[in-house]
């Protein structure tokens, strides 16, 4: 052991990342094995984070979480955080195209529109969007067969989202409505990002249907009723990693932060040894929770055909900024032109100014609009904790996979860029009361067609090495997917003892 190195230690199981994938493994371990997990950064939780604005939580990551995948829904029960989760306050979004602002038409999934009377009234995409989505209507075979589904399964082959919906509803539903939406959720383009790694369950239901939206329809149908599927923390969403943190400090895990693992070797008697910027820890099992990129660097010299494949996963770099505006900043169009989505539908520009409330949990923004944001999110509107009653939050997303524009710009640079913008979409121009911007750099990975095929092999040639992998490079970006991997890899490592 080199003099810098502070001690040496033998768990039985060394995870390496301390995010929400970390902290799940952990959890899954706690009974089986003896179990240390070491973080560089100085606090757990990784891109979930709450702040305070204006003394009202804030969230700078992920405010919520879905629930129909339950494992996320499932670990806050196992916490005793059922009475802390809340709902969103609204239902519904609007979406800035055209140079307008418009409520998303009803009975979108996923982006992808169902109901034409609905999209035709949303004024969202004009006559000859809609009418290229009679394509989908008059088709005489299904966009995706039942075989090529298998394939999909498989990872043969890999159709994009633009290359199933593109030909059948039109480029302009693709780009006006589909790509906001779920290129907004993953940072990325709807060219490029893989149909079945992006959007499994979609794919599920449209094989083998000859219309998309008849068979996407029923499915809406089938779900409506069932209330939000969303759920946030009262404390927002670092509450998840705090109380998952202290009962994984009562089960005997070690938790070490500001550690940082820089070499990993085989040991000769079997497992590996980490070396990090404090210790040395020689462990049988090992877990690399940490993004793509840098688990490449620390298994190249393992593997240097996983690490190549490892790399090849792309990453988008994203920044939020949340501002607060006193409530009479927000002038009577936005209500107007988003009167879908409000209660005071009879006149909205008459309500006071502290019920002047902005309607629905955002705006969505097209990619033609040019603009560097990618949605403002009416946190106040969507969470009323966040905010006092005069005065409203919004929460400006920028940047995406292949528009790097934000790297250049700094931070006062970067709130003047998104105030213009938001001027432009909203036609707020009061200064903000306050400003707190978080950068992500290099942090949604991008879910690129090949995508399936490519993890095959990651974890072909993880196991091949003896290193499980988890985080959201693999399965799924959301809380509850990388949850669900983590719990899976835990059971494998349980399993194999």
């Amino acid at each position: 052991m080199t003099d810098h190195l502070a001690k040496e230690a033998t768990p039985r199981v060394l995870i390496v990342g301390g995010g929400i994938s970390g902290l799940a493994t952990a959890w899954g371990l706690r009974h089986g094995s003896q179990v240390t997990l070491i973080e560089s950064d100085q606090r757990l939780g990784g891109k979930i984070a709450t702040t305070a604005l204006r003394g009202h939580p804030l969230d700078l990551g992920a405010d919520a979480f879905i629930v129909r995948n339950p494992a996320a829904l499932e670990l806050c029960h196992e916490l005793g955080l059922a009475e802390a989760l809340i709902e969103p306050s609204t239902k519904g979004a609007g979406l800035y195209a055209r140079r307008e602002l418009h409520p998303l038409p009803t009975g979108l999934n996923f982006g992808v529109p169902t109901d034409r009377r609905a999209l035709w009234r949303s004024r969202t995409v004009g006559i000859f969007g809609l009418l290229s989505t009679l394509r989908d209507r008059f088709a005489i075979s299904p966009a995706l067969s039942r075989a090529a589904l298998s394939e999909l399964r498989e990872g043969t082959k890999d159709p994009t989202i633009a290359e199933i919906f593109g030909p059948r509803l039109g480029g302009n539903v693709l780009a006006t409505l589909i790509d906001p939406l779920v290129g907004g959720i993953n940072a990325g383009d709807v060219q490029r990002l893989s149909l079945f790694a992006t959007m499994p369950q979609i794919a599920e239901q449209i094989a083998g249907r000859r219309s998309l939206m008849r068979a996407l329809r029923r499915e809406r149908v089938e779900a409506a009723g069932v209330g939000s599927i969303f759920r946030g923390i009262d404390v927002g969403m670092m509450g998840l990693v705090t109380a998952l943190t202290e009962a994984l400090h009562h089960a005997g895990v070690a938790l070490e932060t500001g550690e940082c693992a820089t070499k990993i070797e085989r040991r000769t008697e079997g497992g590996f040894r980490v070396t990090t910027t404090k210790s040395v820890y020689d462990c049988e099992r090992l877990v690399l929770a940490t993004p793509a990129f840098v688990s490449e660097k620390l298994l190249a010299p393992l593997s240097p055909v996983l690490a190549h494949e490892l790399a090849d996963i792309p990453y988008a770099s994203v920044a939020t900024l949340s501002m607060s505006f006193p409530a009479s900043a927000i002038p009577p169009f936005v209500a107007t032109d988003l009167v879908d989505l409000i209660e005071w539908r009879d006149d909205p520009a008459t309500a006071p100014p502290e019920e002047r409330r902005l309607p629905g949990s955002g705006v969505l923004i097209a990619r033609s609009a040019g603009y560097l944001t990618t949605a403002a999110s009416f946190t106040s509107t969507k969470w009323p904790r966040s905010s006092a009653p005069d005065e409203v939050v919004i929460r400006a997303s920028v940047g995406r996979h292949g528009d790097d524009r934000i790297a250049d710009l700094d931070d006062d640079e970067l709130t003047q860029r998104v105030r213009e913008e938001l001027t432009s979409i909203l036609g707020i121009h009061d200064a903000p009361l306050e400003v707190i911007i978080q950068r992500w750099p290099d942090s949604f990975p991008q879910y690129v067609s090949g995508h399936l095929a490519r993890v095959q092999r990651i974890e072909r040639l993880a196991s091949e090495i003896g290193v499980d992998l988890v985080g959201a490079a693999y399965s799924g970006i959301g809380i509850p997917s990388c949850i669900a991997r983590a719990h899976r890899i835990a059971q494998q490592i349980l399993t194999d003892e």
